[in-house]
């Protein structure tokens, strides 16, 4: 499925006023989490394609990765080594 340029737009009527930036955030956070699983259970391939979607969509892919990690870690949510922890 091909995202027209304007991802707000459908049938030439802005959805939401915010498309691209909420589709960014939601590549971010999926992507974080993916890299999170134990190397078994991650599927790279789909990974690897929502980096090129975020890489295409947004002006700046790392501040919404790096804006997904530090809200996941103030939440108390820290991903690494193939988990995922939460901070009593």
């Amino acid at each position: 499925m091909l995202l027209p340029k304007t991802v707000d737009d459908r049938n030439g009527v802005n959805v939401t006023g915010r498309g691209r930036y909420v589709i960014c955030q939601a590549l971010a956070y999926a992507t974080i989490a993916i890299e999170a699983l134990p190397e078994d259970w991650r599927q790279q391939s789909d990974a690897e394609d929502m980096h090129r979607l975020l890489k295409t969509l947004a002006d700046d892919p790392d501040f919404y990765r790096l804006w997904a990690r530090s809200h996941l870690e103030q939440c108390g949510l820290t991903a690494s080594n193939g988990q995922l922890e939460l901070r009593d």
